[in-house]
């Protein structure tokens, strides 16, 4: 095999999973906390997995929206560039 591609793969093996953990861990972690609460709470199967999912998706929710959107001027940009003064 070429060592390029060797390299390649090796590479892939080991950033896949530091990828995927830092992706869905919020989630995982989440869900991980729901699971218990209904573990402990004595609740049934259904549920526990139903408050697992939920919280899961809250968390990823969460962590999705937390950034601050980038706001619009409300100019095009034509009409940006035909104001500006000619040098």
């Amino acid at each position: 095999m070429s060592e390029k591609l060797m390299a390649g793969v090796i590479t892939a093996v080991v950033i896949a999973p530091i990828c995927s953990l830092c992706i869905i861990g919020p989630a995982a972690l989440g869900a991980f906390f729901g699971g218990m609460a209904g573990w402990f709470g004595g609740f049934d199967l259904l549920t526990i997995a139903g408050s697992a999912t939920m919280v899961g998706i809250l968390v990823m929710m969460k962590k999705r929206y937390a950034g601050k959107p980038a706001s619009a001027s409300g100019q095009s940009a034509s009409t940006v560039l035909s104001t500006t003064p000619n040098e």
